[in-house]
């Protein structure tokens, strides 16, 4: 899971090298950042680190929810404190919209259930 507050201090304080491309998983803009950059004798570079400052702006303003639904797939963060029924209830509901999509068979769904539920 990609971390929000990483990608986005990734973003401005290495940006001109693409490092928070190459974090969320879109490597081929982080090379094209990293090789205009250091291509370009430093022109590029400073023109690369005023739109990672935007971008790394808009991905620290972004809510939580939009964040993990444009890196992370939708996945919800699962934390192992006393929210676990809310959390395993959320789980379920997922796993059970992976088998409604026919992404996993049933007995994988019911596997899935029964070691969230242990």
């Amino acid at each position: 899971m990609k971390n929000k507050l990483t990608a986005g201090l990734l973003a401005i304080f290495l940006g001109a090298y693409g490092a928070q491309h190459f974090y969320l998983g879109n490597k081929d803009k982080g090379i094209k950042y990293l090789l205009i950059s250091l291509l370009t004798c430093g022109v590029g570079a400073v023109i690369i680190s005023v739109i990672s400052l935007i971008e790394g702006i808009k991905i620290l303003s972004m809510s939580d929810d939009e964040f993990n639904n444009t890196f992370n797939g939708g996945a919800t963060p699962v934390t192992s404190d006393s929210t676990s029924v809310t959390t395993n209830y959320e789980k379920i509901k997922q796993y059970k919209a992976l088998y409604d999509m026919g992404a996993i068979s049933e007995e994988e769904f019911n596997n899935m259930k029964k070691e969230l539920l242990k």
